[in-house]
């Protein structure tokens, strides 16, 4: 490791939720209800990004469904 360059090091990190995630409880003025609505099924949204020490975030792509080894 101590002979690559860290400039020439590029990161790589993948995360993935869910659109129907939503919190089950809302904030209202007071004396007021809070109303909403929750999805009753989302789609499953991945992202995976590009960061290097140089150039900071260099690439996202995201996409419905999840990541696997193929």
């Amino acid at each position: 490791m101590a002979a690559i360059k860290a400039s020439d090091l590029v990161f790589l990190d993948e995360t993935g939720f869910n659109r129907a995630m939503v919190e089950s409880y809302a904030r209202s003025l007071k004396g007021h209800r809070a109303y909403g609505e929750k999805p009753a099924k989302g789609k499953n949204i991945s992202l995976i990004g590009a960061m290097t020490l140089v150039a900071g975030f260099t690439a996202g792509l995201s996409f419905e469904g999840g990541t696997n080894g193929d």
